[in-house]
């Protein structure tokens, strides 16, 4: 693809705006309005599941480090750790991961500066992108463009580097370029929430949780209303007339206030009395009802959406509504885990180091479950016992960080090994 094709490409995401509102909280009902006065929109409510819905997938997608099956001294892993210490990459993959579940993409773009440090950025949800891919969907060249300071600028990625482009005097003109130091590997990595093959631009996971937002919404804002208005009893004054109500100043008292005021007006030569409050009842019941579906169709368990029972949930109850939520994390982990492999296969060559005989590096994830961890412990103590895994085997699965694992590791390796 050629640099006008790629400029002519460049587009946000699409409806980007609207999945951000909903994931803040601040996209508001339209049809609020319908049945109620402009000045009890103050009421409204909005029922923020679709953020809900994404963070607690968020929650359980949390990369732990990476093997290697070739990498027999540990050296590649261990650099791959330090990489990610030193790049503050738990948090940068915690927001590519929430954008690619809000936007149904998210972008990585990996550099490396001229101090010769290697760095990630995540790019925002309103930035400006092209890209090509080949027929394995691997991206061959990319371009990001964007504004500085009043200036248009582009940056295009290729297999061989980058280059920095302006647009001054009408015409894109090339002010730099850097070369890296390997080829074959575009420094441009697309997250991508796929869930089908035709899904090429990504789904958000709160498609399905929406409507049932919306929904509850419009009941919050109901339940609202209802307890300012109707949830008291309501008194009435029959025969009085609206006009002639005043506050102790004098001044007339409008019908809107009145109505506020849960006064009712009747026909003359009628008498005082007051009505029960209304039940809201019904109104808790669809909101519940709202709440059970987003659970159906999330994954979510029924505690994280407010549905209690009076018996106290049991261990093993919780873990069997949460069964879902942790399958549907273990497939974004397989999911995502390319990405993170292609990252680090990318920064790896960044640094220098060949990046042949990576194609079985595997990304580790920390377990989206919630067994016991002692119960745990105690299994992969036994298989070591046994002779069933091998002493690093182990380390990874006990609950170490890996700055604990690389101090057991130390004594089994040589010094050479110890450093890149």
């Amino acid at each position: 693809m050629s640099f006008k094709s790629l400029l002519q490409n460049c587009q946000v995401i699409r409806g980007g705006r609207k999945y951000s509102s909903y994931y803040e909280g601040e996209h508001r009902v339209d049809a609020i309005g319908v049945s109620l006065p402009p000045q009890v929109r103050v009421l409204e409510i909005v029922a923020n599941w679709p953020r809900l819905a994404v963070d607690v997938l968020v929650e359980c997608l949390s990369v732990d480090g990476f093997t290697l099956a070739e990498d027999k001294t540990g050296k590649v892993t261990r650099a791959l750790q330090r990489l990610w210490a030193g790049g503050d990459m738990d948090s940068l993959a915690a927001m590519a991961h929430t954008e690619a579940l809000i936007q149904g993409r998210s972008i990585l773009v990996v550099e490396r500066s001229l101090q010769g440090k290697v760095f990630t950025r995540v790019l925002p949800w309103d930035a400006c992108v092209a890209y090509e891919t080949d027929s394995a969907g691997r991206v061959v060249e990319a371009m990001i463009r964007y504004r500085r300071q009043g200036e248009q600028w582009a940056q295009v990625f290729g297999l061989d580097g980058s280059a920095w482009f302006q647009f001054s005097g009408g015409v894109w003109r090339e002010e730099k370029a850097y070369r890296q130091p390997f080829a074959g590997i575009t420094p441009f990595i697309p997250v991508i929430n796929r869930m089908r093959p035709s899904d090429e631009v990504g789904r958000s996971e709160m498609d399905d949780v929406i409507p049932f937002a919306d929904a509850a919404s419009r009941s919050f804002t109901n339940l609202q209303v209802a307890q300012e208005l109707l949830s008291m009893p309501q008194r009435y004054i029959l025969g009085g007339n609206s006009q002639k109500v005043t506050r102790p100043d004098g001044s007339q008292v409008s019908e809107l206030e009145q109505y506020l005021g849960r006064y009712i007006h009747g026909p003359e030569k009628g008498s005082v009395g007051q009505l029960p409050g209304a039940d809201l009842t019904p109104i808790i019941s669809a909101i519940k009802m709202y709440a059970q579906n987003v659970s159906a169709v999330a994954g979510i368990p029924p505690s994280m959406l407010g549905i209690t029972t009076d018996n106290p949930s049991s261990a093993e109850a919780m873990r069997a509504a949460k069964e879902r939520l942790v399958a549907k994390a273990e497939r974004k982990q397989a999911l995502f885990g390319d990405v993170w492999e292609q990252w680090a296969r990318i920064v790896l060559g960044l640094c220098g180091r060949p990046v042949s005989g990576l194609e079985t590096l595997e990304t580790i994830w920390r377990d989206s479950a919630t067994p016991s961890q002692a119960a745990k412990n105690q299994t992969v103590l036994q298989a070591y016992a046994q002779g069933l895994v091998s002493a690093p085997t182990a380390r990874e699965l006990l609950p170490l960080s890996p700055e604990q694992r690389a101090r057991e590791q130390v004594g089994q390796l040589e010094p050479d090994d110890l450093y890149l």
